[in-house]
């Protein structure tokens, strides 16, 4: 027999499906070629992504209820899945839309270098080595940063809650 709990984690993950696919179908027609690199196709790559996300955490918080053992654990396994997904995401559109460059240099950004200037945004480190060249990546680089950072802020507070709910 389904617990009720399961019953209710397939309920809300129903709702994830309707963000995964548009997610992967930008993904895929930007990586085929088959979608213009333009602004306005990053915004919606964006968009999705920051709806993939979302929906994920959704799901993931209903599946972790306060009252559940070890949700510290599956709070931080949901940080990093997360993490990973957004500099995974973010990424990959540096890397189709080649809106950064080398800060001291005229060779052309490689994969590695395009999930590296990810990561540096995302954690606001901020090196400097790689700079956004265009309007549309200085509004990248700003939203990836504000990503970074709330997503810190939100997940080690749901961390701290939990611990702070069991204390009391």
């Amino acid at each position: 027999m389904i617990s009720e709990r399961m019953k209710r984690l397939f309920r809300e993950s129903r709702f994830m499906a309707f963000t995964i696919v548009p997610y992967w179908l930008i993904l895929l027609g930007l990586t085929s070629k088959v979608l213009p690199k333009t602004e306005w196709v990053l915004c919606v790559y964006i968009i999705a992504l920051l709806c993939l996300y979302a929906s994920m955490v959704h799901v993931v918080a209903v599946y972790l209820e306060p009252q559940q053992r070890g949700g510290e654990m599956g709070a931080l396994a949901l940080f990093f899945i997360t993490s990973v997904l957004l500099v995974g995401g973010f990424g990959i559109a540096w890397d189709v839309f080649k809106n950064f460059a080398a800060a001291n240099s005229n060779a052309l950004p490689s994969e590695i270098d395009a999930f590296y200037f990810s990561v540096v945004a995302f954690t606001t480190l901020g090196f400097g080595d790689f700079v956004p060249i265009n309007n549309a990546g200085k509004i990248l680089v700003s939203i990836e940063a504000l990503m970074g950072a709330t997503h810190m802020v939100a997940f080690f507070s749901i961390v701290v809650g939990r611990v702070k709910s069991k204390m009391c």
